[in-house]
C-alpha cells in the first residue's frame, strides 16, 4: 500500500512530501540530489463544532468567568492585583 510522506533534505533542508510504498527507501531529494529524512508534517483538520459559535472554546468559557468575576471584585473595591482600593 502506497501513501503520502513528507521527508527534508539532510544537506539543504528543502522539505517535500512524496507517494511511496511502506518498504520503499528515502527518495533523494530534488533540489540538491543528497539524502532526506522522513518527518512528522502536522495535521489540518478541525473537530466537528470547534470554529462554531454555538460550541465554546475552553479559552472562551475562561475569559467569560474571569470578565465576570473582574466585575465583581471591582464592585466590592477590589483591585485587579487583589488589593483593597477602599
Amino acid at each position: 500500500m502506497k501513501i503520502i510522506k513528507d521527508y527534508r533534505c539532510n544537506a539543504c533542508g528543502y522539505t517535500f512530501e512524496t507517494y511511496l510504498g511502506k518498504l520503499d527507501p528515502s527518495p533523494l531529494c530534488h533540489e540538491c540530489g543528497g539524502q532526506t529524512t522522513s518527518i512528522i508534517s502536522g495535521t489540518s483538520f478541525t473537530l466537528p463544532g470547534s470554529d462554531s459559535a454555538g460550541f465554546p472554546s475552553a479559552h472562551a468559557k475562561w475569559a467569560k468567568r474571569r470578565q465576570q468575576k473582574m466585575k465583581e471584585e471591582a464592585a466590592q473595591g477590589i483591585t485587579p492585583m487583589g488589593q483593597s482600593n477602599l
